[in-house]
């Protein structure tokens, strides 16, 4: 079966056949784990493991930029006196989140980092809804990658998911784009004042809400290899750990 007929019969399972399986299961109303164990039966047929394509549906709607009017400044820096006046950012971001989208993190996702980049931190809030971990690049603490996975108790359309700075009178790129087939809301910072340039990413699956952090020297191509690595890990605590 080819990689586009795969997609096809999973969208045209026969709903007669789902049914007798429910009848036989005796579990009426369970109609998705069905046919979640349908949809890996065709996956296996195809050679395509759940790990290694973890992200199929693009959930993201949309993401949106508000410039605030108010001017702000960064702090002071010791060696030289100086401080900058910036513009701020809010970005927000909508998903159709999956009805059956758990309410806390039950398979947790984590990107394969490039050499170099040993983990500066990583932590579990909100009850476990929230997961951030960040990698700094050795001898730089600018130059960090940064990813944060969220769960429904963590997620809210109004609220801010980052906050981004740029030169008064600058209005930073902010689009959607789509990086490894997942579709998504892009935001680039460049770098102003004394503070670092960055990449960022948000896009879901239905179930969580994912935002990826690159530094500003990172090419597409390095973008979408790093996108495309997001995987289920088996042990989340392997990756938690203080600020070092």
């Amino acid at each position: 079966m080819k990689q586009d007929e795969l997609f096809q019969a999973i969208g045209g399972l026969d709903e007669e056949m789902l049914a007798e399986t429910e009848e036989e299961t005796g579990r009426k109303g369970r109609r998705l784990g069905v046919r979640v164990v349908l949809v890996a039966a065709l996956l296996a047929g195809l050679g395509v493991s759940a790990v290694a394509t973890p992200l199929i549906r693009n959930a993201l709607k949309n993401g949106s930029l508000e410039t605030n009017s108010l001017a702000a400044y960064t702090p002071t820096n010791p060696d030289n006196g100086h401080s900058y006046e910036i513009r701020t950012h809010e970005i927000r971001v909508e998903i159709a989140l999956d009805e059956t989208a758990p309410e806390y993190i039950e398979t947790f996702y984590i990107p394969k980092i490039p050499e170099g980049y040993p983990q500066h931190y990583g932590g579990l809030y909100n009850q476990g809804s929230l997961l951030h971990c960040v990698w700094s690049m050795e001898g730089s603490c600018d130059q960090d990658i940064t990813f944060w996975q969220t769960a429904r108790y963590s997620y809210d359309p109004d609220e801010i998911v980052a906050i981004i700075s740029t030169p008064p009178g600058d209005q930073p790129l902010a689009e959607m784009r789509t990086y490894a087939d997942r579709e998504g809301y892009y935001v680039q910072q460049k770098p102003v004042a004394e503070l670092p340039g960055k990449h960022i990413f948000f896009w879901s699956d239905g179930s969580y809400l994912y935002r990826l952090e690159l530094p500003c020297e990172y090419t597409d191509p390095q973008i979408e290899e790093i996108i495309a690595s997001v995987a289920t890990v088996s042990d989340i605590n392997a990756y938690l750990m203080s600020a070092e």
